[in-house]
């Protein structure tokens, strides 16, 4: 088997890590990671990365680091679906 990792791109991409999570974790239809938010962090310096087999994503990596205002310090925000 050969499997592929990399960052995802696209709107349909960002949907599959939902149905990813829902296989994971249970959610219900419609819960989990909000695709535009995946968009934001993958275009503003987070990471979103997904492994596939074949064309189909089998896993996924999330991470944002955010900075806050003058002296706010930091959060974070990650998850990971395997």
């Amino acid at each position: 088997m050969i499997y592929a990792v990399r960052d995802l791109t696209k709107y349909e991409e960002y949907l599959q890590v939902r149905e990813v999570q829902q296989q994971i974790w249970g959610f219900a239809q419609g819960e989990g990671l909000y695709p535009p938010a995946l968009n934001t962090a993958a275009e503003n310096g987070g990471v979103v990365i997904g492994a596939f087999d074949g064309g189909k994503l089998i896993g996924f990596l999330f991470g944002l680091v955010l900075r806050l205002a003058e002296g706010g310090g930091h959060r974070e925000a990650q998850e990971r679906g395997t």
